[in-house]
Parts: C-alpha cells; sequence; structure tokens
C-alpha cells in the first residue's frame, strides 16, 4: 500500500498514528499539531521539517525511516524517543530537553 505525502492533512485532532510496512516519499505530518504519539516503520521518507509544528508530540519512534534532517527542537513534551533508521539529525535536534 502506498501514501500520498498530504495523507494526513485533514486529520487535524489525530492524536495517535501507528503506520507500519507503507510505502510514502515525503510524507507531511506538519498539519497534525495534536500529535502526542507517532510510530513509522517501513519504506517512508518524511519531510524534513515535518516535526516543527508538532509541539504535543510526547513519543516518536522511527525505525527504518528514511530522511535527510529531523529537528525536534520545538517538541517540549517529547519523553520518549527511539530512533532506529537512516535519519541525519538537525545538530540542535534535542535543544528542547534540556
Amino acid at each position: 500500500m502506498s501514501l500520498v505525502p498530504g495523507a494526513f492533512h485533514e486529520l487535524l485532532k489525530l492524536k495517535y498514528m501507528n503506520v507500519k510496512d507503507i510505502s510514502c516519499d515525503g510524507l507531511d505530518l506538519s498539519l497534525c499539531k495534536d500529535l502526542e504519539e507517532i510510530d513509522l516503520s517501513g519504506r517512508i521518507s518524511l519531510k524534513p521539517d515535518t516535526f516543527n509544528y508538532l509541539l504535543k508530540l510526547e513519543s516518536f519512534t522511527l525505525k527504518d525511516i528514511s530522511c535527510d534532517v529531523v529537528d525536534l527542537s520545538l517538541c517540549k513534551e517529547l519523553v520518549h524517543i527511539d530512533i532506529s533508521a537512516h535519519v541525519s539529525l538537525n545538530p540542535e535536534a534535542f535543544h528542547c530537553l534540556f
């Protein structure tokens, strides 16, 4: 199954996302501002700024995901991070956690 990059744009009240074994190039979650938990795995590449507006994000899991740069510096509610993927982190990606 494949998803288009903006597949979740209309899901403005979405709080939990668990997407596995789906193909998507450039997934954009930036409009899902109520997301609290993300669990992604599979053939998914993420839009680099997709996490910039997820201020309520508490749990973040990426497995085998491709993303050029992940910046979680605005996700001040994060309590769980699990990254096992082809991800480059912004040098200040975890700035909010200090």
